[in-house]
């Protein structure tokens, strides 16, 4: 997976977390209908927005992976601390706008989407900071925690 081999160098985040935050995403979006490729794109997007919010907030790629992974449960609670106007009540806003549908019409695919939407407007002023900002202390160090995850992980096979 050439995401997955990038992420140490690209987004701070070891092959093996970078492939199982976007394989856990991917099974979600293929679960409600979207192509191997679509759902792809759309897991890789949030995966390299998580580094991002990390890289500007000096929080855990781990907690921000994870609060990404549960509002595409539904649970938004953990990723309010950087979208913080991301509600049930906005998601299907966002979803009836976007399909046209009333909100009782709405499909969970809808919510999902609606939800992906919302988080990347949402954070979108985060967008690239990992990339923008590579040379600091903070990501050179998550680079090099990424590499040496990788390497273990070699050594361990």
């Amino acid at each position: 997976n050439r995401f997955a081999e990038a992420a140490p160098k690209a987004l701070g985040i070891g092959r093996a977390e970078a492939l199982k935050a976007e394989t856990q995403l991917g099974t979600a979006f293929r679960g409600i209908g979207l192509s191997e490729a679509e759902s792809q794109r759309q897991a890789q997007a949030l995966v390299e927005r998580a580094a991002d919010i990390a890289s500007r907030t000096g929080e855990d790629r781990d907690r921000v992976l994870e609060a990404i992974l549960s509002a595409q449960r539904g649970e938004f609670d953990p990723a309010q601390r950087f979208a913080p106007l991301l509600t049930a009540a906005a998601v299907e806003a966002e979803a009836a706008r976007a399909t046209g549908k009333s909100k009782k019409a709405l499909t969970e695919k809808d919510k999902v989407q609606a939800r992906t939407n919302l988080l990347l407007k949402q954070t979108a002023s985060y967008e690239g900071d990992f990339q923008k900002t590579i040379g600091s202390t903070n990501n050179q160090l998550s680079i090099q925690r990424a590499e040496l995850e990788g390497l273990r992980s070699e050594m361990g096979r």
